[in-house]
């Protein structure tokens, strides 16, 4: 007959009492522990994985025990197992975790060669009898060993040389001794300093689980991620929010460019963002992101851009006031020409039709890249465009390391990103089909064109062409703003 079988959740023990001679066995089903006595499942079922030890008290029957369903497989805490025969003479089919057999009857003549083990701490009779206090070293955990207790018992990293004589001391007086020490360190101030520590050092539940086990016997993964969670601790990645650099006139910058649209959206002006997106290479190279499907698509084990099928470059153009996206897909080289196409082709074919009669238009971008605020090329193919809309364009370029500010990188491009993840871009096609379905709930829909010109990189303006540019610079920040007017005839 079974006397109990219980399990306490915050130590992880699994107990299992005998009251006569009982054939048990404890095994896996689904996940969670199943204890068999007499073929019959007794008592809770917890889950495998919450499992750090298991206790076996037997009585004066004899028991047939099997512990051989205890596996690391199963148990992936690898609990220690403890087995009480109290003078039966039982049959253990052992586990291959081990576990440790006392038995309270056994005189102490008996052949046994194994030290007591009392919660995870081997002890030997040598260091139990010596009066050298220089062996006395303090706990990992930083707590000031100077009372009687720790004179009576030194103890130094938790682990002792062992001895094949018996120890020569009251067993009883030693294990209520230990036990005493043991609570000790497992005050609640003591704890909360080991979960801290672990916490700065990111460890992980488990390892603060296992460390805490071993000291404590005490917590598990779920009761440190309680305290973690009190402490203001989670699971975090690394946050991109430091800029590479500092510019003098930021504030001011921004402060000005929030003016300047406030003004053209009040007069009904469009107010445009553009920007190039990361390249990206057409091909059976990885791409990052998930999605649902039956089997994963087979990318190269090496992402070689020689292994491509060629490059895609994606210049977005936002619409700051419609909340409208659009992408060119460039096949070619990120120049000014090609970005200030970009703007072209979308004005004549989506623009234009958007805002009627405008009188001007504001175009906000980066101060670098293909429309870099200190190249003059970027100018004169602006010139261009603007000569042949006939529309004057002011610029507005943010402050050198705030591009991430820019409305078509903060508000347009992460859509597009999610959009596509975890999707090989295979082909042209597949990529404009991917780009063509990113919108949200908020109204962004997105237009996507190929620009399959060949552009031409290592272009320099000379000084003749940079005065023939109609450029009316602003009183403010002139480096950062200005107008480019159409050429008079």
């Amino acid at each position: 007959m079974l006397t109990s079988v219980t399990f306490e959740a915050t130590s992880g023990t699994l107990d299992i009492a005998l009251d006569n001679a009982d054939d048990v066995s404890i095994q896996t089903n689904a996940g969670q522990v199943e204890v068999l006595v007499n073929g019959t499942a007794t008592g809770p079922s917890p889950n495998a994985a919450d499992v750090w030890s298991i206790s076996i008290n037997g009585d004066e029957g004899d028991n047939s025990i099997d512990l051989s369903g205890v596996t690391s497989a199963e148990f992936s805490n690898s609990p220690t197992i403890d087995v009480w025969g109290n003078g039966g003479n039982d049959i253990i089919t052992d586990s291959e975790l081990g576990h440790s057999l006392n038995d309270a009857d056994s005189d102490s003549d008996s052949d046994s060669d194994s030290d007591i083990d009392v919660a995870g701490i081997d002890v030997s009779d040598d260091l139990l009898n010596s009066d050298d206090e220089s062996d006395t070293e303090d706990f990992e955990c930083g707590h000031d060993h100077t009372d009687d207790s720790f004179d009576e018992f030194p103890i130094s990293d938790g682990r002792f040389e062992t001895d094949d004589s018996p120890p020569s001391i009251d067993e009883e007086a030693f294990l209520e001794t230990i036990q005493k020490t043991i609570d000790k360190l497992a005050e609640a101030k003591e704890r909360q300093a080991i979960i801290e520590r672990a916490a700065e050092a990111g460890i992980t539940l488990t390892d603060s689980a296992a460390n805490s086990v071993r000291k404590f016997r005490t917590h598990s993964p779920p009761v440190i991620k309680n305290i973690l969670s009190g402490l203001g601790c989670g699971r975090r990645k690394i946050q991109k929010t430091r800029p590479g650099g500092t510019c003098a006139d930021r504030n001011e910058q921004f402060e000005h460019i929030r003016s300047l649209t406030e003004e053209f959206q009040q007069a009904g002006q469009p107010v445009l963002s553009m920007d190039t997106k990361a390249k990206e290479h057409l091909g059976h190279l990885f791409r990052s992101g998930r999605v649902w499907c039956k089997e994963p698509q087979q990318a190269f084990d090496h992402d070689f851009p020689s292994w491509s099928d060629g490059v895609l470059i994606p210049h977005g153009i936002y619409d700051v006031t419609n909340n409208l996206g659009h992408l060119n897909l460039g096949l070619s080289h990120d120049t000014s020409a090609f970005a200030c196409d970009s703007l072209g082709w979308f004005w004549q074919h989506i623009g234009s039709s958007r805002w009627s009669d405008p009188e001007r238009l504001l175009l906000l971008c980066d101060a670098g890249g293909s429309n870099n605020h200190r190249h003059w090329i970027f100018k004169w193919d602006l010139q261009q465009l603007v000569n042949q809309i006939g529309l004057p364009i002011t610029v507005a370029h943010y402050p050198t390391h705030c591009s991430k500010f820019n409305p078509a990188d903060r508000r347009f491009f992460p859509h597009v990103t999610r959009a596509c993840q975890g999707v090989l871009f295979d082909s042209l096609s597949t990529a404009v089909r991917l780009m063509k379905r990113t919108k949200t709930t908020a109204g962004l829909k997105t237009t996507v064109h190929v620009i399959r010109k060949c552009y031409e990189t290592g272009r320099h303006l000379a000084q003749a062409a940079r005065e023939a540019i109609n450029m009316t610079r602003d009183t403010i920040l002139p480096r950062f703003n200005y107008t480019i007017n159409p050429e008079t005839a």
